[in-house]
């Protein structure tokens, strides 16, 4: 046999594998980009909602200090006494700016989340009780209720207390998905 006619065949085979490696090593490498620049732009979008749900359970929680500290001023443990209508217009401004901010909150989280997630649920449950309380409170102040000695129709900051804690409890499993998902990094 002739080295000639061995040589041949070696020479087309070297051609054909290069030939292959030349044009699969760059697609494998795009695919693995790809795949991995979805996971870090997942990953980004998954940090955003963690500080906004983190952002969301703090506005939420000075929301209900507020209401709380409302239910001390006029509540029945107050016994009754007449709360300066500087205090009442303040608390009420407050409790405005804070329902404003728990709103913004609302929004953003819908934007981000699929209609009909629970954490969504939880949280337009605290915002709905926060819209009464804020809505019955303002009415009370401008209506002179302060002045009257009547008390303000307020949700009990118990309901409050329990619909902050459901929330809570939808964002530390929703957390929880997230970092599991982030340690779950595509290899390559």
């Amino acid at each position: 046999m002739d080295n000639r006619a061995l040589a041949d065949p070696v020479a087309i085979v070297s051609i054909v594998s290069g030939a292959t490696v030349a044009i699969a090593v760059p697609f494998i490498g795009a695919t693995l980009e790809r795949r991995r620049l979805r996971w870090q732009t997942e990953m980004a979008r998954m940090d955003e909602l963690r500080t906004l749900l983190d952002t969301a359970s703090v506005h939420m929680y000075e929301a209900w200090t507020v209401l709380y500290e409302i239910e001390q001023e006029f509540g029945q443990e107050s016994g009754g006494r007449v709360v300066p209508e500087e205090r009442s217009r303040a608390l009420a401004e407050s409790l405005t700016a804070k329902f404003d901010e728990v709103m913004r909150d609302e929004l953003r989280i819908q934007v981000r989340l699929p209609d009909g997630a629970l954490v969504t649920e939880k949280h337009r449950a605290m915002r709905s009780l926060l819209q009464t309380a804020e809505y019955n409170f303002r009415h009370y102040v401008e209506s002179g209720g302060p002045n009257a000695g009547q008390p303000p129709d307020l949700p009990s900051t118990s309901l409050g207390g329990d619909a902050i804690g459901d929330f809570m409890s939808e964002v530390r499993r929703v957390i929880g998905a997230t970092s599991e998902a982030r340690s779950q990094e595509p290899n390559g």
